[in-house]
């Protein structure tokens, strides 16, 4: 059996615009994948951004069942690299439909918020559970800098998740080559903790993450901050080191631990 295929369609007047892509069976036809959309299509406004995305069945419709998930791990640099690049391309998806909005200063979106089926807010259902809304700021670069996380009533919100404490905003530091060197996790304005229900008592909870990079971009060195900004330990899973950092190297496309560091930077 052949493999299903992605269609791209783009503006006839403005071929490099692209309006949807599409799930097409091995014959061309449009066909609903298995979560009911057979199409995410894009709306632009005069100055090129993309204002509204919608999942569409194959027969033009909202389609109710589109995933709501944002299956981003906020306390990892690549990841939240590739979230921030999404949102300021219009690239994320999630749901019936998504709005972005924009202001006159930043090229990528000031907020985006989730809409169901009926036009009314909605949560996402994994990863940021419970989260309506993403309100966006940014540095001079355009890089972001914090996400505020928002729930269907227009205020801040942490996401349900199986952790006894959870931020409402996440803001991100850069280095000059636009990695994200220092992710901290903050509620009602102060330095939170993400810390497990189930916690062990010998595991301290992370308020920050620091991240060095080699010239390749690759990430070399992670260390851990309490609220306080002061050295944090974490434990390794059978509980016989506790640890403030780790060294990485990058081998055969994946991160490699090479050694755990002390409160000093210092190898264990």
């Amino acid at each position: 059996m052949e493999a299903n295929k992605l269609g791209f369609i783009y503006e006839k007047e403005k071929p490099e615009v692209l309006t949807a892509l599409e799930i097409r069976d091995h014959n061309g036809t449009p066909i609903n994948n298995r979560w009911g959309f057979s199409r995410v299509t894009y709306e632009y406004d005069n100055a090129g951004h993309v204002i509204t995305t919608k999942a569409l069945n194959k027969n033009g419709e909202l389609d109710g069942n589109a995933p709501k998930s944002s299956l981003y791990d906020i306390s990892d640099t690549n990841t939240l690299t590739l979230l921030t690049s999404n949102i300021k391309q219009g690239l994320f998806t999630s749901g019936p439909e998504i709005r972005y909005t924009y202001d006159d200063k930043h090229r990528g979106p000031v907020k985006i918020g989730f809409f169901g089926i009926d036009g009314l807010p909605t949560t996402l259902e994994s990863g940021l559970r419970g989260v309506a809304a993403f309100n966006i700021t940014y540095d001079e670069n355009d890089n972001i800098t914090s996400l505020k996380l928002i729930g269907t009533n227009g205020l801040s919100i942490s996401p349900d998740t199986d952790r006894k404490s959870e931020p409402d905003e996440i803001k991100m530091e850069y280095d000059n080559k636009a990695n994200i060197i220092k992710i901290s996790f903050f509620k009602n304005g102060e330095p939170i903790p993400r810390s497990y229900r189930y916690q062990r008592e010998d595991e301290t909870a992370v308020a920050s993450i620091s991240f060095q990079f080699d010239e390749q971009r690759h990430v070399t060195e992670v260390r851990y901050f309490d609220k306080n900004g002061a050295p944090t330990y974490r434990t390794t899973r059978r509980g016989n080191l506790q640890y403030y950092g780790v060294k990485f190297n990058f081998v055969d496309n994946k991160y490699v631990p090479t050694y755990y560091l002390d409160s000093q930077g210092n190898e264990l």
